[in-house]
């Protein structure tokens, strides 16, 4: 399948090869799965699996973290698929309206 798709014309200039080859099979429980999950996500900010994300502050608005987590996320659950950064910041610019902090004027 690599190989057949190295032979197709990119659909679109400018847009990366995607990576096709099937990933290592997992042969592992749940829970080693979770711990790599959440290391990878913890990771994405520099903070380990059991500390706090910061993703949202006290009044509900997003907090800096968010944006590399939203994308560590994206690329564990989707692989090559994965959201760019543009449609993170799209989808927090579009979360903002919808949290307490937003909808109230400053003093």
């Amino acid at each position: 399948m690599v190989a057949e798709s190295a032979l197709l014309p990119a659909i679109a200039a400018g847009l990366p090869v995607l990576d096709l080859r099937l990933p290592a099979p997992l042969c592992t429980g749940d829970e080693v799965r979770i711990q790599a999950y959440a290391n990878r996500i913890s990771a994405s900010v520099g903070l380990k699996p059991g500390d706090d994300l910061d993703l949202f502050g006290p009044d509900g608005a997003p907090r800096a973290n968010l944006a590399p987590v939203m994308l560590a996320m994206s690329a564990v659950e989707l692989g090559t698929l994965r959201a760019g950064p543009d449609l993170v910041a799209g989808a927090i610019d579009r979360l903002r309206p919808l949290t307490p902090a937003a909808n109230t004027a400053p003093p």
